[in-house]
C-alpha cells in the first residue's frame, strides 16, 4: 500500500512540475481561504451592529491615537503626568503613558489614518478596524514560521493558519473592535521566530555568509522588538528566548560554537536597542533609569551562562586549556544551583519581579496583593473556564475528538520539535511550554499561549500529513532506490485518520466560532454586564455626563468603567483599567464601601475631590417585575453564588482591596427551595454600606424622576444566625469571609418612605439611568434592566488650601 502512496504522490508532483506556477497558486488561494475566513468571522459584530470600541482598554488606545493623530506623531512621547491632558486620567495626579502604555498602535492608527480617511472613516472607526488588519499579518507570519520550521512543509504552514482562524483562545485577542496590545502583537512574535528559524540555519551552514547571519540577526532582533513597540509581552519573548539559550547547551552541546553564541547575543541586544522606542518597556526592564534589581540585570546575567558554556566547553582551546572544563551535566548542576539561588532570591526580595509575573509563574510565596487576584484573567485557567472550557477555547469542535485538539497537537508537537532539535525548534517548544504553564496559573496569558501553541501543533499537523502524503524528496529518494519507503502502512493509515478527525474537529471549532462571534454584543451594548441583549444604559449615561456636568467635573466609579467615562464622557475618573496605583485604588475602594457618608466624604478629600463637582456612579442589573396599577417590585438578579452581576459581585473585591471585613457586609441566604445566595441586608437600607445603599435609594428615587410608575424594592429579610463552621471554612477556601447566615422565608418591601439616602447631608441623587435589555422576558413576565445611579457628592472645597 506505501508504495502505491508512493506513485500517486509522484504523478500528483509531476502533474504540478509542468505547471510550476500551479503549486504556489493553489497554495496561495488556501491561505487566501483560511484568512478570509478568519477575518470574516473576526468581523461578524460589526457587520451586525457596526464599528464600535469591544470591551475596556480599547478605549484608552483610541484615546491615544486621537491625541497622537490630533497633536503629531512625537505627541504621544509627551503623554507624561506634566500634561494636563492626562489628568483625565487617576486624578488628580494624572497618568505617565509614556511608562504605562506602548506607542506602536496610537503612531501607527495616527500615521495611517489619513490613508482612510477620505472614505468616511473616523479615526474611531479606523482603531476599531485595526485588529482584523494585524489577524491578516498573524495569518501570513504564523504560516510562514511554520513552513520555515518544517523545511518548507506548506501543509504545516496551512494547518497552522487554519488552526489561527478558528480556535477561539488565538482569535478572542483580534475580534473587531478589540483593539487589545496582546492580540496586536502576537503576529510579530511569528515573524521573530520566522527570521531567527532562517538565522539558525545560516549559522549551522558552514558555507553560510556573515553577511546574511548579519541581515536575520537583525531581522529577527527588530521583529522581536516591534512585539515591545506594541505590548508588554516583549518581557515574556525576551525572557523565553534567553531561557532557551540558557537550556540549549543540555540539548545540542555541540553547537554552542562561537558563531552560535555571537549572533543570539546580538539578537538580544540589538532588539533591546531597537526596544528603546518604547519607554515602558526599557523602564519596566529596569534599564532607564537603571535598577541593579531589575528585570533586565537578571536577564542579561542569566545570558551569561551559556557563554561560560561556550568558553569553558567547545571553546576551552581560545583559553589555552588542555580539555573542556564543564560538560553537560556540570552544566545541569550550576543550572540547578542557579534556579534555586533565583527562587530563594525572589522570596526573599532581593528580585523582584512583580506580583503579577509571580502569580503568572506559580510562585504563590510571592503574595499577591487582592487588586492582581480580583482581575478575573489573573485566575488560573482552569479555575475561570473549567476543563471544558479550556478544551473550547483551544479549539475542540467536539470534546469526544480532544486528542486531535490543536491543545494536544500542540503538546505532541513540542515533544516532537524537541526530538528534531535544531535551535528554532527547541526555542518554539519551549516558549510554548513555558507560555501554557504561565497560562495555567494566570488565564492572561492563553492568548500568548495559544499562539505559541497553534504554531507547534501546525507543526506536527503538517508532519502527520507527510505522512499520509510523501514529500516530494521521499518521493524522489524512492524514485532513485536511495531511501526505504520509511512509512509503513499501518502508521500511514492512522495518520490518515487522525488527520480526517483533526478536519472534522477544526470544522466543528470553525462553525463555533462563527456561532460564538455571530451573537456578540460590544460589552458597552450590552451595558458591561454578562447578558448577551443590547441595552442603551451606557450610551445614555455618558451623553448625560457630556452634557450635564461641567468639564472639570470627577466621577468616582469602580475602575472596570474608568476608560468608559473619561474617554466617553471626557469627565476626570480616580481609576481605570490600568490599575497603576494599588493604593489609589484602594482608597477608591474605601469610598464605594464606606459604612456611612461622611466617611467617603473625608476619603475623596485626600483626592482632592472638586467641591459639588464630583459624582458616584454604580450600577447593576435588577429585574423588574409588574404588578398592578403601573407599579414594579424591583429584585437584584440571582445568577451566581453573589448576588447581582456588576457592582455587587464586584464589591467582593472592593471590600477586600479595601482592607475591610467581608464578613460585615455579606450574609449567607438560604431560600425555601434549598438554594444559597451571599448579599448584602438589602432588607435594612440605614445600615448599608454606601454602595448598597445608593443603588437601594436609587431604585425607590425611580419614583420621583417618573411620576407615571411606582417602585417598590424587595428582599429576603429575617434574624441573622452564626453560620456552621463548616460552612464558614468552605467558603473561606474561595476567600470569602462570611460568619452569618439569614433564613430566606420573607420578604421585605421597601417604599418611598424607605429611601436610606432620602435626608443625607453629603449624598444627593443626580440621575437614575434605568434601561431595559432588549429582547429579553423573564418567566415571571419581569424584564431585567440596567439601572445606572449617578449620585452627587456635596462638601467642603477641597482644592483651595
Amino acid at each position: 500500500m506505501s508504495k502505491t502512496f508512493y506513485k500517486m504522490a509522484d504523478k500528483i508532483y509531476l502533474w504540478f512540475d509542468k505547471r510550476p506556477n500551479a503549486g504556489k497558486a493553489l497554495t496561495y488561494l488556501v491561505l487566501l481561504l483560511i484568512i478570509a475566513f478568519g477575518i470574516y468571522v473576526r468581523g461578524l459584530p460589526a457587520i451586525n451592529y457596526g464599528l464600535e470600541l469591544h470591551a475596556n482598554d480599547p478605549w484608552i488606545e483610541y484615546w491615544q491615537a486621537n491625541y497622537t493623530y490630533t497633536h503629531g506623531l512625537l505627541s504621544w512621547y509627551t503623554l507624561t503626568k506634566q500634561n494636563p491632558d492626562t489628568h483625565l486620567f487617576w486624578y488628580p495626579w494624572g497618568r505617565d503613558f509614556t511608562r504605562s502604555s506602548y506607542p506602536g498602535l496610537p503612531l501607527w492608527t495616527a500615521l495611517t489614518y489619513p490613508l482612510v480617511k477620505p472614505f468616511g472613516l473616523t479615526i474611531k472607526d479606523w482603531i476599531v478596524l485595526q485588529p482584523l488588519l494585524f489577524a491578516v499579518i498573524a495569518f501570513i507570519t504564523i504560516f510562514l514560521a511554520a513552513k520555515e520550521l518544517t523545511g518548507g512543509n506548506i501543509f504545516a504552514g496551512l494547518f497552522a493558519a487554519l488552526m489561527y482562524a478558528v480556535v477561539p483562545a488565538a482569535s478572542d485577542r483580534n475580534i473587531v473592535g478589540f483593539v487589545e496590545k496582546e492580540g496586536i502583537a502576537l503576529g510579530f512574535i511569528f515573524l521573530f521566530v520566522y527570521f531567527y528559524a532562517k538565522l539558525v540555519k545560516n549559522i549551522n551552514n558552514k558555507g553560510g555568509g556573515e553577511t546574511a547571519k548579519i541581515k536575520y540577526a537583525v531581522l529577527a532582533s527588530l521583529s522581536m522588538a516591534v512585539v515591545g513597540w506594541f505590548w508588554g509581552g516583549y518581557s515574556y519573548l525576551l525572557g523565553s528566548f534567553i531561557l532557551f539559550l540558557m537550556l540549549y547547551p543540555l540539548f545540542a552541546p555541540k553547537e554552542i560554537t562561537l558563531d552560535f553564541i555571537k549572533y543570539n547575543i546580538l539578537v538580544v541586544i540589538l532588539s533591546l536597542l531597537f526596544v528603546s522606542l518604547s519607554p515602558s518597556i526599557i523602564f519596566h526592564l529596569g534599564l532607564y533609569p537603571f535598577r541593579l534589581h531589575g528585570l533586565a540585570t537578571l536577564m542579561l546575567g542569566l545570558l551569561l551562562l551559556p557563554v561560560l558554556f561556550y568558553l569553558f566547553h567547545n571553546g576551552y582551546k581560545h583559553l589555552h586549556l588542555k580539555k573542556p572544563l564543564i560538560g553537560t551535566w556540570h552544566y545541569f548542576g550550576i543550572l540547578v544551583i542557579v534556579v534555586i539561588t533565583g527562587l530563594a532570591l525572589i522570596s526573599v526580595g532581593v528580585i523582584n519581579i512583580g506580583a503579577r509575573y509571580a502569580w503568572a509563574l506559580g510562585l504563590h510565596f510571592v503574595k499577591a496583593p487582592p487588586l492582581v487576584r480580583s482581575v478575573e484573567e489573573h485566575q488560573p485557567a482552569i479555575e475561570a473556564a473549567g476543563i471544558l472550557g479550556v478544551l473550547h477555547s483551544w479549539g475542540t469542535g467536539v470534546y469526544w475528538l480532544f486528542f486531535v485538539s490543536p491543545l494536544f497537537l500542540a503538546f505532541f508537537g513540542a515533544l516532537y520539535l524537541l526530538y528534531k532539535g535544531g535551535a528554532d525548534r527547541i526555542y518554539v517548544a519551549i516558549g510554548f511550554l513555558i507560555a501554557f504553564y504561565a497560562y495555567f496559573n494566570a488565564a492572561y496569558f492563553e492568548a500568548l499561549a495559544a499562539s505559541y501553541g497553534l504554531l507547534v501543533a501546525g507543526v506536527f499537523a503538517g508532519y502527520l500529513w507527510s505522512k499520509v502524503v510523501p514529500t516530494r524528496r521521499e518521493v524522489n529518494e524512492w524514485k532513485r532506490g536511495r531511501a526505504r519507503i520509511k512509512t509503513d502502512s499501518g502508521f500511514r493509515i492512522i495518520a490518515g485518520v487522525l488527520v480526517i478527525l483533526l478536519f472534522i474537529n477544526l470544522g466543528f471549532s470553525g462553525y463555533n466560532i462563527y456561532t460564538q462571534y455571530d451573537h456578540m454584543i460590544y460589552s458597552i451594548m450590552s451595558g458591561g454586564a454578562p447578558i448577551n441583549a443590547r441595552t442603551d444604559a451606557w450610551y445614555q449615561t455618558l451623553d448625560f455626563l457630556r452634557t450635564n456636568t461641567s468639564k472639570d467635573s470627577l466621577i468616582v466609579a469602580w475602575w472596570d468603567y474608568g476608560y468608559w467615562i473619561s474617554v466617553g464622557a471626557h469627565r476626570a475618573t480616580v481609576a481605570d483599567g490600568a490599575t497603576l496605583n494599588s493604593t489609589q485604588i484602594s482608597l477608591l475602594a474605601k469610598i464605594l464601601t464606606a459604612k456611612n457618608s461622611s466617611e467617603a466624604v473625608e476619603l475623596l478629600k485626600k483626592l482632592k475631590a472638586p467641591a459639588n463637582k464630583t459624582y458616584i456612579l454604580v450600577f447593576d442589573v435588577f429585574q423588574f417585575l409588574p404588578q398592578q396599577e403601573n407599579s414594579y417590585l424591583v429584585y437584584p438578579v440571582k445568577a451566581g453564588l453573589i448576588i447581582g452581576l456588576v457592582d455587587i459581585p464586584k464589591s467582593r473585591w472592593m471590600i477586600e482591596i479595601g482592607g475591610r471585613d467581608m464578613s460585615q457586609y455579606f450574609y449567607l441566604y438560604r431560600d425555601p427551595n434549598g438554594g444559597i445566595v451571599l448579599a448584602p441586608r438589602f432588607d435594612e437600607p440605614d445600615t448599608l454600606p454606601l454602595i448598597y445603599k445608593i443603588l437601594v435609594d436609587s431604585i425607590l428615587y425611580l419614583n420621583i424622576q417618573d411620576k407615571n410608575h411606582t417602585y417598590y424594592f424587595a428582599w429576603y429579610t429575617g434574624s441573622p444566625t452564626t453560620l456552621s463552621y463548616e460552612l464558614q471554612s468552605r467558603l473561606s477556601r474561595y476567600g470569602l469571609n462570611i460568619k452569618y447566615e439569614i433564613d430566606a422565608y420573607q420578604t421585605k418591601t421597601l417604599t418611598l418612605a424607605d429611601r436610606p439616602l432620602a435626608n443625607d447631608p453629603y449624598i444627593k441623587p443626580y440621575m437614575v439611568i434605568a434601561k431595559p435589555f432588549y429582547g429579553i422576558t423573564l418567566r415571571s413576565g419581569g424584564t431585567l434592566v440596567e439601572v445606572i445611579s449617578i449620585y452627587q457628592v456635596t462638601m467642603p472645597d477641597t482644592t483651595r488650601s
